[in-house]
């Protein structure tokens, strides 16, 4: 049940108890962003995002995060163009003390002049990181494009001129006028005592001085009468085209119409443009559509992935199937599915507890209705296909558009503007087909084939996850054949041999599934969510896709131009660029030191064969793991998995011995040239594999150096040298490795990379203190245990866990294991691993070290 409060001085509290999660979200939403902001202020709100948790008059700067933290929880913040947002996820046993540091934090903050001047630097550090970001850049673009004259076509992150600029004197003024009681709404869900927590914010926010509430005044955005295109000076290596139409403000009528176009036109694999324009056309890779509903009127959002030398033929057939939708009724099976997908939407949403509490947060904020999801289903339930023909007609109006557009450089026949304009304006007559008890018992379960099935209940919501894995992966790939793993898992939801691409996705369309497949460095498999009631289809779909794969040559012949350019395009996200040189260094002579998606030169000559040939060798029953979580019935699902994989049979599983990753006896140093606005650092250490007993101690060490409270955030927090600074273990098969990442700017890369080192050697020398050794321990079990809130997370945790031999248990034990983590044990870890001969060190961008 939902209970409403509000204190005396104006401040709204929604609060929805679930004694069926272990975990909390507290969340204070104050109702301005960066659209409450003048030209002057662009960027105000969010440097005071960053400012509000440096210290209050009883906390110093890094005493608010690093007390959550030492309570095993994650305390972060966000700011939109019409809300600011600053939460805590922890577990419910901690819900007082952590509302009282939420609470300081929020009233309190003081806004020091010296810590102001170093979060200046790392909010330039953010900006400057979007800005080697294309999808970043285009939606920037479109923004500034659509909204002309209006707040929301300012970036919420403000211009480095600004922040530059901006004193204390300033972040007062402007909180003074929005930053009060008036202005918040305290949305709390999970694992905690209304009574009790009525009485906690009624005396930690009820002395919060009331003021006169300042009101943004709502903004028109004016139409274009003609399209408004613009193409971005932008050295990409993957075109990417975004359009916008002009449409709606939150709460509006009008949202579930348009939320049925846009699953209609290209939510999932199914859809339209999926399906019209990617399977059958090979016109582009992916298309997503966004509904972007603010508080003034915003925008729909087509969002397209494409190769440059399709543009010209995509535009006019991308335009015609705008008008075939505003003219034509859509189906009634589109319709129908669309209603399904959007109503199983809905409850997935109440999966994590951080959701939920958000969504009440936003509907009592901006709706000022709480109980907005039910009037939204209702109106929902209710469209029929004149509703979203109107819909469509209303706003996808092609004249009012706006249209941003990526190209790399290097092509030598770009389109102009106006080219882009006439090809909109005269699109091509193409003829196009219209078309219990909640306890978490789990069981193990191995059938005659030796094929285990594992299952949990779980019955908070009525959803249940499959996961189903074979070992595989990268350790399974041959000289040569790099990225044959990766391509097979794609190829695996490409249609099996009873039903074509496009009919499997609409099976999996039709019952509000989220299915995909995956490879990882060990694995290969599939998972997926589906509502309770479909459990039987899902087992079908399940089976279908792991015993029959196609796996068709022109489906191969299909993926491959999609995958190279997705291996070209990868490089664009340079952080993942720099950490797989790192790798392709450390793991010298081993599988890990490939790029998972494989390289041109061996994607490109893949055959059916080559598919064919890997799946194979991978696919037997022994070598198969199903882990099914949810509310679910355990004998329904081990009874129709046992008849559906009754005739899954062959010979037993032959693991590739995979070369040893030996020790580095020097360090190697890679420097690489790239024109960009930060450099990116990734240092790197051979650690312990999943089955040493040093994993423990090792997730100690990151623990320790990660977070707000951890020992690398100063460099952001204390010296303002970077924005992204994170240290992060992989433990895989036979060997690990334990990873610091920095991005900063390019004149900061010497001092950020000398306090890294710095903090290593420290670590070596010292070790932690008991006071950061308790943090670390709190800090990684709230982390892992939230990790894992969702029934796919668990199925995947376990299966994965069951299938290399560690038991499907082992998280209990895992966290049993950390706790026992002595201080003595991190410094010996921290000897063994990174006081060694040798490491690897990546910079990448402009004028680095050569």
């Amino acid at each position: 049940m939902i209970d409403l409060l509000t204190l005396d001085n104006g401040l709204r509290v929604v609060m929805l108890a679930d004694h069926l999660t272990t975990i909390v979200s507290m969340q204070v939403w104050l109702g301005y962003g960066s659209a409450n902001e003048t030209d002057r202020e662009s960027g105000l709100s969010h440097l005071i995002e960053h400012m509000i948790f440096k210290g209050t008059h009883t906390r110093k700067n890094s005493e608010i995060a690093g007390a959550v933290e030492s309570l095993g929880g994650e305390i972060n913040a966000f700011t939109s163009f019409d809300h600011t947002v600053y939460y805590i996820n922890i577990s419910g046993r901690h819900f007082v003390k952590a509302m009282e540091i939420l609470a300081d934090a929020v009233q309190n903050a003081i806004f020091d002049h010296i810590d102001l001047e170093k979060e200046k630097m790392v909010v330039i550090e953010e900006i400057m990181r979007g800005m080697d970001m294309p999808e970043t850049r285009l939606m920037q673009s479109l923004f500034q494009t659509a909204f002309k004259n209006h707040p929301y076509g300012r970036p919420i992150l403000g211009s480095k001129e600004n922040v530059r600029s901006f004193k204390r004197e300033d972040i007062l003024a402007y909180m003074d006028k929005w930053h009060n009681p008036l202005n918040t709404v305290i949305s709390i869900a999970g694992n905690f005592n209304p009574e009790q927590a009525q009485k906690t914010i009624t005396e930690l926010f009820g002395r919060w001085h009331k003021k006169s509430a300042s009101i943004r005044p709502a903004q028109k955005v004016p139409l274009t009468l003609s399209p408004r295109v613009k193409i971005l000076d932008f050295n990409s290596r993957q075109s990417m085209l975004a359009i916008g139409f002009p449409a709606i403000k939150s709460g509006d009528l009008d949202v579930a119409a348009l939320d049925c176009l846009s699953f209609i036109l290209s939510a999932d694999d199914s859809s339209r443009l999926q399906i019209r324009l990617k399977e059958k056309k090979g016109l582009l890779q992916r298309a997503d559509t966004q509904i972007f509903t603010p508080r003034d009127p915003g925008l729909i959002i087509l969002k397209i992935f494409i190769s440059e030398k399709n543009i010209r033929g995509l535009i006019p057939i991308l335009r015609h199937e705008i008008e075939n939708l505003r003219h034509q009724p859509v189906s009634k099976k589109e319709l129908e599915t669309a209603k399904h997908n959007l109503r199983a939407g809905m409850l997935r949403g109440r999966k994590m507890i951080d959701d939920q509490a958000g969504r009440l947060g936003f509907f009592l904020l901006e709706l000022q209705d709480v109980n907005f999801e039910k009037s939204y289903l209702k109106r929902l339930e209710k469209l029929n296909i004149e509703d979203i023909q109107k819909a469509a007609h209303k706003y996808l109006t092609p004249e009012h558009i706006s249209i941003s557009l990526i190209m790399p450089k290097e092509y030598d026949k770009p389109v102009t503007s106006e080219e882009f304009v006439d090809l909109w304006k005269n699109p091509s007559p193409i003829k196009v087909p219209v078309l219990h008890k909640n306890k978490a018992i789990t069981q193990k379960t191995v059938l005659k084939n030796g094929m285990t099935i594992l299952t949990k209940i779980n019955r908070r919501v009525p959803l249940f996850s499959i996961c189903a894995l074979f070992k595989g992966g990268q350790l399974e790939e041959q000289q040569g054949k790099q990225g044959i793993s990766s391509f097979t898992a794609q190829l695996m939801t490409k249609g099996t041999k009873r039903k074509n691409a496009i009919a499997f996705l609409r099976d999996i369309s039709s019952i509000s599934a989220e299915f995909s497949s995956f490879s990882g460095r060990n694995t290969i498999g599939v998972n997926g969510e589906f509502l309770s009631d479909d459990w039987c289809k899902a087992l079908h779909i399940t089976a279908d896709i792991l015993l029959k794969p196609a796996f068709t040559k022109k489906e191969v012949n299909k993926l491959r131009p999609f995958f190279l350019s997705d291996i070209k395009y990868q490089k664009e996200h340079l952080g993942p660029y720099t950490i797989q040189l790192l790798y392709k260094h450390l793991f010298n002579g081993h599988p890990y030191a490939f790029n998972q998606l494989g390289a041109e030169e061996t994607v490109g000559i893949f055959t059916q064969e080559d598919v064919i040939a890997y799946y194979e060798k991978i696919a037997h029953p022994e070598n198969l793991v199903i882990a099914v979580t949810g509310d679910i019935i355990h004998e329904e699902i081990i009874e129709g998995l046992d008849r559906l994989f009754s005739g899954f049979t062959g010979g037993r599983f032959n693991t590739s011995s995979s070369p040893t990753s030996t020790r580095l006896e020097k360090n190697i140093k890679i420097y690489k040239q790239r024109d960009i606005t930060q450099s990116h650092i990734a240092i790197g250490y051979h650690s312990a594999p999943l089955d040493n007993p040093d994993r423990h101690a090792i997730n100690i060490l990151s623990s320790a150096f990660n977070g707000q409270g951890g020992r690398l955030f100063p460099l952001r927090n204390k010296h303002g040298l970077a924005y992204t600074v994170n240290a992060f273990p992989m433990a895989g098969v036979g060997t690990g490795s334990f990873l610091f990442y920095i991005a900063c700017a390019p004149d900061k890369t010497n001092i950020s990379t000398d306090f890294l080192y710095r903090e290593i050697k420290n670590m070596i020398k010292n070790g932690l203190s008991q006071k950061e050794l308790e943090r670390a321990k709190e800090y990684f079990t709230g982390n892992y245990e939230m990790s894992l809130e969702t029934n796919s997370s668990q199925s995947m945790q376990m299966a994965i866990n069951e299938l290399y031999g560690l038991g499907y248990d082992f998280s209990k034990t895992f966290l049993n294991n950390i706790k026992l983590v002595s201080d003595d044990d991190v410094l010996e870890t921290a000897r063994r691993y990174f006081d060694v001969p040798g490491h690897v060190k990546v910079v990448v961008g402009k004028d680095t070290q050569v």
